[in-house]
Protein backbone atom coordinates (compact mmCIF):
# COMPACT_ATOMS: atom_id res chain seq x y z
CA UNK A 1 0.00 0.00 0.00
CA UNK A 2 2.82 2.67 0.50
CA UNK A 3 4.63 1.45 -2.48
CA UNK A 4 1.12 2.30 -4.53
CA UNK A 5 1.10 5.66 -2.65
CA UNK A 6 5.13 7.14 -3.34
CA UNK A 7 3.86 5.92 -7.08
CA UNK A 8 1.48 8.11 -7.29
CA UNK A 9 2.49 11.31 -5.94
CA UNK A 10 3.80 13.91 -8.60
CA UNK A 11 7.19 14.03 -9.48
CA UNK A 12 8.49 17.71 -9.77
CA UNK A 13 10.62 17.89 -12.93
CA UNK A 14 13.55 20.13 -12.86
CA UNK A 15 13.88 19.65 -16.53
CA UNK A 16 12.32 21.90 -19.06
CA UNK A 17 13.28 26.18 -20.04
CA UNK A 18 10.65 27.21 -17.69
CA UNK A 19 12.72 29.60 -15.78
CA UNK A 20 12.06 29.27 -12.00
CA UNK A 21 9.54 31.31 -10.60
CA UNK A 22 11.17 32.45 -7.33
CA UNK A 23 12.72 35.09 -7.15
CA UNK A 24 16.54 35.31 -6.52
CA UNK A 25 18.30 37.50 -4.76
CA UNK A 26 21.33 39.56 -6.20
CA UNK A 27 24.68 37.19 -5.73
CA UNK A 28 26.64 38.99 -2.62
CA UNK A 29 24.96 42.23 -2.97
CA UNK A 30 22.00 43.80 -0.88
CA UNK A 31 19.88 46.97 -1.91
CA UNK A 32 21.36 49.58 0.34
CA UNK A 33 20.14 52.93 -0.99
CA UNK A 34 17.03 53.33 -3.21
CA UNK A 35 16.83 56.76 -4.49
CA UNK A 36 14.03 58.24 -7.01
CA UNK A 37 14.76 60.26 -9.57
CA UNK A 38 12.86 63.41 -11.49
CA UNK A 39 11.09 63.33 -14.27
CA UNK A 40 13.03 65.18 -17.00
CA UNK A 41 11.66 67.58 -19.89
CA UNK A 42 14.16 66.27 -22.37
CA UNK A 43 13.57 62.88 -21.70
CA UNK A 44 12.33 59.61 -19.80
CA UNK A 45 12.15 55.89 -20.48
CA UNK A 46 8.93 54.51 -22.09
CA UNK A 47 7.65 50.81 -21.27
CA UNK A 48 5.50 50.08 -24.47
CA UNK A 49 2.99 47.06 -24.84
CA UNK A 50 2.65 45.18 -28.14
CA UNK A 51 -0.34 42.62 -27.84
CA UNK A 52 -0.32 41.01 -30.89
CA UNK A 53 2.40 42.28 -33.08
CA UNK A 54 6.19 40.88 -33.32
CA UNK A 55 8.68 43.69 -33.61
CA UNK A 56 11.81 43.56 -35.42
CA UNK A 57 14.89 44.78 -33.85
CA UNK A 58 15.99 46.48 -36.84
CA UNK A 59 13.24 48.82 -36.59
CA UNK A 60 14.02 52.21 -36.19
CA UNK A 61 11.60 54.35 -34.79
CA UNK A 62 11.56 58.45 -35.28
CA UNK A 63 10.35 60.37 -31.96
CA UNK A 64 7.78 63.69 -31.89
CA UNK A 65 6.28 65.90 -29.00
CA UNK A 66 3.47 67.58 -28.85
CA UNK A 67 1.91 69.33 -25.84
CA UNK A 68 -0.18 67.19 -23.13
CA UNK A 69 -2.63 69.98 -22.59
CA UNK A 70 -4.98 67.53 -24.63
CA UNK A 71 -5.02 64.74 -22.57
CA UNK A 72 -5.62 66.82 -19.90
CA UNK A 73 -9.49 67.89 -20.42
CA UNK A 74 -10.67 64.24 -19.76
CA UNK A 75 -8.24 63.73 -16.26
CA UNK A 76 -6.29 66.29 -15.22
CA UNK A 77 -4.70 65.20 -12.32
CA UNK A 78 -3.36 61.69 -14.46
CA UNK A 79 -0.13 63.82 -15.13
CA UNK A 80 -0.08 66.40 -13.16
CA UNK A 81 3.54 65.01 -12.01
CA UNK A 82 4.47 63.99 -15.23
CA UNK A 83 6.16 65.52 -18.55
CA UNK A 84 3.78 68.16 -19.90
CA UNK A 85 5.20 67.01 -23.89
CA UNK A 86 3.23 63.57 -25.13
CA UNK A 87 5.66 61.32 -26.63
CA UNK A 88 4.51 59.79 -30.08
CA UNK A 89 6.85 57.16 -31.89
CA UNK A 90 6.75 56.44 -35.63
CA UNK A 91 8.41 54.06 -37.89
CA UNK A 92 8.02 53.20 -41.67
CA UNK A 93 10.59 50.28 -41.43
CA UNK A 94 7.97 47.13 -42.60
CA UNK A 95 7.63 47.44 -46.24
CA UNK A 96 3.62 47.46 -45.96
CA UNK A 97 2.98 48.11 -42.72
CA UNK A 98 3.03 51.66 -39.99
CA UNK A 99 3.88 51.45 -36.60
CA UNK A 100 2.86 53.98 -33.88
CA UNK A 101 3.66 54.36 -30.92
CA UNK A 102 1.31 56.13 -28.75
CA UNK A 103 0.62 57.02 -24.76
CA UNK A 104 -2.68 56.04 -23.61
CA UNK A 105 -4.08 56.59 -20.42
CA UNK A 106 -5.35 53.27 -18.25
CA UNK A 107 -8.66 52.76 -17.38
CA UNK A 108 -11.12 51.45 -14.85
CA UNK A 109 -8.96 50.22 -11.77
CA UNK A 110 -5.56 50.48 -13.11
CA UNK A 111 -6.25 54.31 -14.04
CA UNK A 112 -3.85 54.85 -11.23
CA UNK A 113 -0.88 52.12 -11.89
CA UNK A 114 2.02 54.21 -12.61
CA UNK A 115 5.17 52.20 -14.17
CA UNK A 116 8.60 52.52 -13.08
CA UNK A 117 12.23 51.52 -14.35
CA UNK A 118 15.00 50.78 -11.75
CA UNK A 119 18.58 50.76 -12.14
CA UNK A 120 20.36 48.69 -9.36
CA UNK A 121 24.19 48.86 -9.04
CA UNK A 122 25.80 45.70 -7.22
CA UNK A 123 28.71 47.32 -6.09
CA UNK A 124 27.49 50.15 -4.31
CA UNK A 125 23.86 48.83 -3.29
CA UNK A 126 22.26 51.71 -4.75
CA UNK A 127 18.58 51.26 -6.54
CA UNK A 128 17.64 54.11 -8.52
CA UNK A 129 14.04 54.42 -9.78
CA UNK A 130 12.83 57.08 -12.44
CA UNK A 131 8.69 56.54 -13.87
CA UNK A 132 8.31 55.42 -17.56
CA UNK A 133 6.04 56.40 -19.74
CA UNK A 134 3.64 53.78 -20.81
CA UNK A 135 2.89 53.91 -24.53
CA UNK A 136 1.07 51.26 -26.64
CA UNK A 137 1.80 49.75 -29.74
CA UNK A 138 -0.36 49.88 -32.87
CA UNK A 139 -0.08 48.81 -36.60
CA UNK A 140 -2.08 49.98 -39.78
CA UNK A 141 -1.72 49.03 -43.40
CA UNK A 142 0.31 51.67 -45.24
CA UNK A 143 -1.83 53.60 -48.19
CA UNK A 144 -0.51 52.49 -51.80
CA UNK A 145 0.90 54.99 -53.88
CA UNK A 146 -2.25 55.38 -56.07
CA UNK A 147 -4.34 55.92 -52.96
CA UNK A 148 -1.92 57.97 -51.47
CA UNK A 149 -2.30 60.47 -54.81
CA UNK A 150 -6.07 60.37 -55.00
CA UNK A 151 -5.97 61.40 -50.72
CA UNK A 152 -3.63 64.22 -51.85
CA UNK A 153 -6.03 65.19 -54.82
CA UNK A 154 -9.20 65.46 -52.80
CA UNK A 155 -7.01 67.53 -50.07
CA UNK A 156 -6.32 69.85 -52.52
CA UNK A 157 -9.87 70.01 -53.91
CA UNK A 158 -11.00 70.93 -50.26
CA UNK A 159 -8.48 73.46 -49.60
CA UNK A 160 -8.29 75.52 -53.44
CA UNK A 161 -11.47 77.64 -52.17
CA UNK A 162 -8.38 78.84 -49.21
CA UNK A 163 -5.67 79.13 -52.21
CA UNK A 164 -8.12 81.74 -54.23
CA UNK A 165 -9.16 84.09 -51.58
CA UNK A 166 -8.28 87.34 -52.88
CA UNK A 167 -6.13 89.67 -49.70
CA UNK A 168 -7.14 92.50 -48.75
CA UNK A 169 -4.02 94.38 -49.49
CA UNK A 170 -0.40 92.88 -50.72
CA UNK A 171 0.57 91.82 -46.81
CA UNK A 172 -2.33 89.66 -46.34
CA UNK A 173 -0.84 87.60 -49.28
CA UNK A 174 1.84 85.26 -47.04
CA UNK A 175 -0.96 85.47 -43.95
CA UNK A 176 -3.41 83.49 -46.76
CA UNK A 177 -0.44 81.12 -48.11
CA UNK A 178 0.31 80.20 -44.85
CA UNK A 179 -3.22 79.26 -43.55
CA UNK A 180 -3.74 76.94 -46.95
CA UNK A 181 -0.39 75.03 -45.99
CA UNK A 182 -1.53 74.54 -42.18
CA UNK A 183 -4.96 73.42 -43.88
CA UNK A 184 -3.31 70.95 -46.36
CA UNK A 185 -1.18 70.09 -44.00
CA UNK A 186 -3.27 69.23 -40.85
CA UNK A 187 -5.61 67.34 -43.63
CA UNK A 188 -3.05 65.15 -44.59
CA UNK A 189 -2.17 63.93 -41.19
CA UNK A 190 -5.81 62.97 -40.92
CA UNK A 191 -6.27 61.26 -43.70
CA UNK A 192 -3.06 58.89 -42.79
CA UNK A 193 -3.40 58.47 -39.13
CA UNK A 194 -7.42 59.77 -38.19
CA UNK A 195 -10.07 57.89 -37.40
CA UNK A 196 -12.84 56.81 -39.81
CA UNK A 197 -14.97 59.54 -37.91
CA UNK A 198 -12.63 62.15 -38.66
CA UNK A 199 -11.77 60.65 -42.48
CA UNK A 200 -15.34 61.00 -43.10
CA UNK A 201 -15.40 64.92 -42.20
CA UNK A 202 -12.96 65.44 -44.76
CA UNK A 203 -14.26 63.51 -47.17
CA UNK A 204 -17.65 65.50 -46.50
CA UNK A 205 -15.69 68.77 -47.00
CA UNK A 206 -14.21 67.76 -50.26
CA UNK A 207 -17.66 67.16 -51.44
CA UNK A 208 -19.53 70.30 -50.13
CA UNK A 209 -16.10 72.25 -51.21
CA UNK A 210 -16.70 75.53 -53.16
CA UNK A 211 -14.84 76.79 -55.61
CA UNK A 212 -13.83 80.63 -55.72
CA UNK A 213 -15.18 82.78 -58.68
CA UNK A 214 -12.43 83.72 -60.95
CA UNK A 215 -10.33 80.30 -60.50
CA UNK A 216 -8.31 78.51 -63.46
CA UNK A 217 -11.02 76.03 -62.89
CA UNK A 218 -13.88 77.54 -62.30
CA UNK A 219 -16.26 77.89 -66.11
CA UNK A 220 -18.61 80.38 -66.83
CA UNK A 221 -21.56 80.59 -64.89
CA UNK A 222 -24.45 78.46 -66.37
CA UNK A 223 -28.05 79.68 -66.64
CA UNK A 224 -29.24 77.93 -63.49
CA UNK A 225 -26.25 79.00 -61.64
CA UNK A 226 -27.37 82.89 -62.67
CA UNK A 227 -31.16 82.07 -61.75
CA UNK A 228 -30.39 81.12 -58.13
CA UNK A 229 -27.98 83.68 -57.92
CA UNK A 230 -29.97 86.35 -58.82
CA UNK A 231 -32.97 85.24 -56.68
CA UNK A 232 -30.83 85.32 -53.73
CA UNK A 233 -30.78 88.57 -51.66
CA UNK A 234 -28.11 91.17 -51.93
CA UNK A 235 -28.46 92.03 -48.86
CA UNK A 236 -28.26 90.79 -45.39
CA UNK A 237 -31.10 91.64 -43.64
CA UNK A 238 -30.87 93.37 -40.05
CA UNK A 239 -32.16 91.79 -36.90
CA UNK A 240 -34.88 94.98 -36.82
CA UNK A 241 -35.72 94.41 -40.51
CA UNK A 242 -36.30 90.34 -39.82
CA UNK A 243 -38.58 91.71 -36.57
CA UNK A 244 -40.71 94.25 -38.41
CA UNK A 245 -41.21 91.16 -41.17
CA UNK A 246 -42.18 89.17 -38.47
CA UNK A 247 -44.71 91.95 -37.10
CA UNK A 248 -45.94 92.47 -40.74
CA UNK A 249 -47.26 88.95 -40.78
CA UNK A 250 -49.24 88.62 -37.56
CA UNK A 251 -52.83 87.89 -37.96
CA UNK A 252 -54.35 90.83 -36.27
CA UNK A 253 -55.68 94.13 -37.85
CA UNK A 254 -54.05 96.96 -39.92
CA UNK A 255 -52.14 98.84 -37.05
CA UNK A 256 -49.49 101.83 -36.24
CA UNK A 257 -46.85 100.89 -33.72
CA UNK A 258 -45.23 104.34 -33.79
CA UNK A 259 -47.93 106.31 -32.38
CA UNK A 260 -48.17 107.58 -28.87
CA UNK A 261 -52.08 107.34 -28.91
CA UNK A 262 -53.98 104.28 -28.05
CA UNK A 263 -56.82 105.73 -30.22
CA UNK A 264 -54.62 105.57 -33.55
CA UNK A 265 -52.50 102.53 -32.79
CA UNK A 266 -56.03 100.81 -34.09
CA UNK A 267 -57.91 103.40 -36.25
CA UNK A 268 -61.44 102.76 -36.36
CA UNK A 269 -61.37 102.40 -40.45
CA UNK A 270 -58.89 99.51 -39.53
CA UNK A 271 -62.06 97.56 -37.60
CA UNK A 272 -65.06 98.83 -38.89
CA UNK A 273 -64.29 99.81 -42.43
CA UNK A 274 -66.90 102.58 -43.86
CA UNK A 275 -68.53 100.31 -45.93
CA UNK A 276 -69.70 97.91 -43.66
CA UNK A 277 -70.34 100.88 -41.11
CA UNK A 278 -73.04 101.83 -43.92
CA UNK A 279 -75.18 98.58 -43.97
CA UNK A 280 -75.37 98.99 -39.92
CA UNK A 281 -78.45 100.01 -38.92
CA UNK A 282 -78.98 102.36 -35.74
CA UNK A 283 -82.54 103.66 -35.38
CA UNK A 284 -84.09 100.53 -34.02
CA UNK A 285 -81.65 100.22 -31.34
CA UNK A 286 -81.98 104.23 -30.71
CA UNK A 287 -85.92 103.76 -30.64
CA UNK A 288 -86.08 100.64 -28.54
CA UNK A 289 -83.71 102.06 -25.70
CA UNK A 290 -86.12 105.55 -25.81
CA UNK A 291 -88.97 103.06 -25.33
CA UNK A 292 -87.05 101.75 -22.23
CA UNK A 293 -88.18 98.15 -24.33
CA UNK A 294 -85.30 95.25 -23.07
CA UNK A 295 -82.91 94.16 -26.14
CA UNK A 296 -82.17 90.64 -26.18
CA UNK A 297 -78.97 89.55 -27.22
CA UNK A 298 -76.78 86.69 -27.04
CA UNK A 299 -73.86 88.03 -26.30
CA UNK A 300 -72.98 88.64 -23.02
CA UNK A 301 -70.20 91.47 -23.51
CA UNK A 302 -72.78 93.18 -26.22
CA UNK A 303 -76.15 92.53 -23.48
CA UNK A 304 -74.25 94.73 -20.78
CA UNK A 305 -73.07 97.57 -22.96
CA UNK A 306 -76.37 98.23 -25.22
CA UNK A 307 -77.84 100.36 -23.27
CA UNK A 308 -74.96 102.34 -21.90
CA UNK A 309 -73.86 103.03 -25.50
CA UNK A 310 -77.22 103.74 -27.62
CA UNK A 311 -77.56 106.64 -24.59
CA UNK A 312 -74.26 107.83 -25.10
CA UNK A 313 -75.57 109.19 -28.37
CA UNK A 314 -72.38 108.33 -30.28
CA UNK A 315 -73.31 106.48 -33.88
CA UNK A 316 -69.77 105.28 -34.54
CA UNK A 317 -69.90 103.69 -30.86
CA UNK A 318 -73.24 102.06 -31.28
CA UNK A 319 -72.62 100.67 -35.10
CA UNK A 320 -69.22 99.76 -33.55
CA UNK A 321 -71.48 97.39 -30.52
CA UNK A 322 -73.79 96.06 -33.92
CA UNK A 323 -70.88 95.15 -35.61
CA UNK A 324 -68.94 92.98 -32.43
CA UNK A 325 -72.83 91.18 -31.91
CA UNK A 326 -72.64 90.63 -35.97
CA UNK A 327 -68.92 89.23 -35.47
CA UNK A 328 -69.39 86.87 -32.32
CA UNK A 329 -72.56 85.35 -34.09
CA UNK A 330 -70.65 85.07 -37.44
CA UNK A 331 -67.72 83.44 -35.50
CA UNK A 332 -69.86 81.12 -33.47
CA UNK A 333 -71.95 80.02 -36.43
CA UNK A 334 -68.20 78.05 -37.86
CA UNK A 335 -67.63 74.55 -38.01
CA UNK A 336 -65.05 72.38 -37.26
CA UNK A 337 -61.61 72.09 -35.14
CA UNK A 338 -61.54 73.74 -31.67
CA UNK A 339 -58.44 75.04 -29.03
CA UNK A 340 -58.59 72.06 -27.64
CA UNK A 341 -58.33 69.53 -30.62
CA UNK A 342 -55.59 69.86 -33.21
CA UNK A 343 -56.76 72.64 -35.28
CA UNK A 344 -58.01 75.96 -35.63
CA UNK A 345 -59.31 75.40 -39.36
CA UNK A 346 -62.73 76.20 -39.48
CA UNK A 347 -65.18 76.12 -42.22
CA UNK A 348 -68.07 78.00 -42.96
CA UNK A 349 -71.96 76.69 -42.78
CA UNK A 350 -74.25 77.34 -45.97
CA UNK A 351 -75.51 80.58 -46.65
CA UNK A 352 -78.90 80.01 -45.35
CA UNK A 353 -77.72 79.20 -41.85
CA UNK A 354 -75.27 82.24 -41.74
CA UNK A 355 -78.06 84.29 -42.80
CA UNK A 356 -80.64 83.41 -40.38
CA UNK A 357 -77.92 83.61 -37.80
CA UNK A 358 -77.55 87.46 -38.81
CA UNK A 359 -80.86 88.29 -39.34
CA UNK A 360 -81.62 89.59 -36.04
CA UNK A 361 -78.80 92.52 -35.83
CA UNK A 362 -79.58 93.53 -39.26
CA UNK A 363 -82.81 92.94 -42.21
CA UNK A 364 -80.52 91.68 -45.11
CA UNK A 365 -77.18 90.66 -44.65
CA UNK A 366 -76.35 89.02 -48.13
CA UNK A 367 -73.77 92.36 -48.45
CA UNK A 368 -72.28 92.28 -45.10
CA UNK A 369 -71.64 88.54 -45.61
CA UNK A 370 -69.97 88.94 -48.77
CA UNK A 371 -67.78 91.52 -47.22
CA UNK A 372 -66.95 89.23 -44.25
CA UNK A 373 -66.08 86.25 -46.42
CA UNK A 374 -63.98 87.96 -48.74
CA UNK A 375 -61.70 89.47 -45.42
CA UNK A 376 -61.86 86.11 -43.56
CA UNK A 377 -62.08 83.19 -45.73
CA UNK A 378 -60.68 84.71 -49.37
CA UNK A 379 -61.15 82.89 -52.86
CA UNK A 380 -57.41 82.31 -52.98
CA UNK A 381 -57.92 79.80 -49.91
CA UNK A 382 -59.76 76.74 -50.24
CA UNK A 383 -63.19 77.26 -50.81
CA UNK A 384 -65.83 77.80 -47.83
CA UNK A 385 -62.62 77.41 -45.22
CA UNK A 386 -61.29 79.50 -42.51
CA UNK A 387 -57.01 79.30 -42.26
CA UNK A 388 -55.95 79.27 -38.82
CA UNK A 389 -54.50 82.61 -39.46
CA UNK A 390 -57.62 83.63 -40.79
CA UNK A 391 -59.46 82.39 -37.78
CA UNK A 392 -56.75 84.14 -35.56
CA UNK A 393 -57.84 87.05 -37.48
CA UNK A 394 -61.19 87.23 -36.93
CA UNK A 395 -60.78 86.48 -33.59
CA UNK A 396 -58.29 89.53 -33.09
CA UNK A 397 -60.78 91.70 -34.76
CA UNK A 398 -63.55 91.20 -31.83
CA UNK A 399 -61.07 92.02 -29.59
CA UNK A 400 -59.59 94.71 -30.59
CA UNK A 401 -63.12 95.76 -31.29
CA UNK A 402 -63.86 95.38 -27.65
CA UNK A 403 -61.12 97.60 -26.73
CA UNK A 404 -61.88 100.64 -28.86
CA UNK A 405 -65.35 100.22 -27.13
CA UNK A 406 -64.24 100.27 -23.44
CA UNK A 407 -61.40 103.24 -23.93
CA UNK A 408 -59.05 100.62 -24.03
CA UNK A 409 -59.00 98.68 -20.77
CA UNK A 410 -62.03 96.01 -21.10
CA UNK A 411 -62.93 93.16 -18.64
CA UNK A 412 -61.71 89.63 -20.55
CA UNK A 413 -64.46 87.48 -18.86
CA UNK A 414 -67.40 88.70 -21.10
CA UNK A 415 -65.92 88.44 -24.36
CA UNK A 416 -64.65 84.77 -22.91
CA UNK A 417 -67.80 83.16 -22.43
CA UNK A 418 -69.35 84.93 -25.98
CA UNK A 419 -66.54 83.87 -28.22
CA UNK A 420 -66.61 79.94 -26.09
CA UNK A 421 -62.92 80.32 -25.42
CA UNK A 422 -60.83 79.48 -22.42
CA UNK A 423 -59.60 82.20 -20.11
CA UNK A 424 -55.44 81.19 -21.16
CA UNK A 425 -56.38 81.53 -24.86
CA UNK A 426 -58.05 84.80 -24.75
CA UNK A 427 -55.63 86.27 -22.49
CA UNK A 428 -53.00 84.81 -25.53
CA UNK A 429 -55.21 86.37 -28.29
CA UNK A 430 -55.33 90.27 -26.36
CA UNK A 431 -51.11 89.69 -25.72
CA UNK A 432 -50.78 89.94 -29.53
CA UNK A 433 -52.42 92.53 -30.47
CA UNK A 434 -50.34 94.24 -27.47
CA UNK A 435 -52.36 94.75 -24.48
CA UNK A 436 -50.72 93.42 -20.97
CA UNK A 437 -53.30 91.50 -19.46
CA UNK A 438 -53.17 91.73 -15.27
CA UNK A 439 -55.82 91.64 -12.61
CA UNK A 440 -58.15 94.90 -11.93
CA UNK A 441 -57.32 97.73 -9.82
CA UNK A 442 -59.22 99.20 -7.39
CA UNK A 443 -60.89 101.89 -9.50
CA UNK A 444 -61.88 98.80 -12.13
CA UNK A 445 -63.03 96.34 -9.57
CA UNK A 446 -65.75 99.74 -8.89
CA UNK A 447 -66.35 100.20 -12.08
CA UNK A 448 -67.61 96.93 -12.98
CA UNK A 449 -68.97 95.57 -10.01
CA UNK A 450 -66.87 92.70 -8.68
CA UNK A 451 -66.53 91.61 -5.15
CA UNK A 452 -62.88 91.70 -3.85
CA UNK A 453 -63.09 87.55 -4.54
CA UNK A 454 -64.37 87.95 -7.70
CA UNK A 455 -61.67 90.30 -8.72
CA UNK A 456 -59.07 87.82 -7.93
CA UNK A 457 -59.87 85.44 -10.68
CA UNK A 458 -60.47 88.44 -13.16
CA UNK A 459 -58.29 89.82 -15.80
CA UNK A 460 -58.01 93.19 -17.58
CA UNK A 461 -56.61 93.58 -20.84
CA UNK A 462 -54.54 97.07 -21.36
CA UNK A 463 -53.53 98.93 -24.50
CA UNK A 464 -50.81 101.43 -24.09
CA UNK A 465 -48.87 103.33 -26.84
CA UNK A 466 -46.60 103.14 -27.81
CA UNK A 467 -47.81 99.24 -28.52
CA UNK A 468 -45.74 96.61 -27.50
CA UNK A 469 -45.66 93.16 -29.32
CA UNK A 470 -44.69 90.01 -27.58
CA UNK A 471 -41.29 88.77 -29.23
CA UNK A 472 -42.22 85.55 -31.88
CA UNK A 473 -41.06 82.32 -30.07
CA UNK A 474 -38.40 80.06 -32.18
CA UNK A 475 -39.46 77.19 -30.37
CA UNK A 476 -37.73 75.08 -27.83
CA UNK A 477 -34.08 74.65 -28.00
CA UNK A 478 -32.87 71.49 -28.83
CA UNK A 479 -29.38 70.16 -27.19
Amino acid sequence: MGSETLQRKRVSSTEGDEPPRKKVAFEGSSVKEISILQESEEWSPIIATSAGLTLSKSFKFNAYQRPRKLLQRSRPRSHSSFPSNELLLHSSSHPCMDHVVQEEELAGSDSTLKHYVGVFDPKTGKLEVIRARHMVVRASVRQSEEERKKAEEEIEQNVRYICHIKPLEEDFHGTNLCICKARSARAALTSAFGTKKSKAAIAAMTTNAITAPGSSDSGPPSALSKAILSSMPTKVPTKESRAADLDALRPIPAYNASTSDPKEVYPIASILPQVIATLIPTKDWVSLVASKTEIETPSRFVSRRIIEVVEGGDTTQIKLLRYIAILIAFHNALKGGTHQGASLKKRLPNPEALNRTLQPYISDPTPILHILKNTFAPPSQTPGMLSPQSYILLVTTILVCTLYLDEFVTLTSDITEDLHLTTKDTNHYYAEVGCKVNSPLESERQRWGLGKTEARVRRVARLKAPVDFPKASRGRRTR
